[in-house]
C-alpha cells in the first residue's frame, strides 16, 4: 500500500517483516486524520517491488481494525 505524504509514497509489504513498522505508521496515519475530522479515505492499492495488488489489500485489512479500534 502506498501513503502519499507530501510528494512521497511509502509502501507497505505485508510479507517483509519490516513492514509491521511501516504498518503501524499508516495506521497512526490515518487515525490521525479521521480525529481531524476526515470521514473519508481512497485507498488506492499499488504493487511495488515484490508486492502484488492483492498484497497491499492485505496489509489494509490488517491495519484497519487498529484503526476502527481507535477512533
Amino acid at each position: 500500500m502506498a501513503l502519499l505524504r507530501g510528494h512521497q509514497r511509502e509502501f507497505i509489504h505485508s510479507k517483509s517483516g519490516g513492514g509491521k513498522k511501516q504498518k503501524q505508521e499508516v495506521a497512526q496515519h490515518i487515525i490521525e486524520l479521521r480525529r481531524a475530522g476526515i470521514e473519508s479515505i481512497i485507498v488506492r492499492p499499488l504493487a511495488g517491488d515484490g508486492v502484488t495488488v492483492d498484497d497491499t489489500i492485505a496489509a489494509l485489512g490488517e491495519i484497519w481494525p487498529a484503526v476502527e479500534a481507535a477512533t
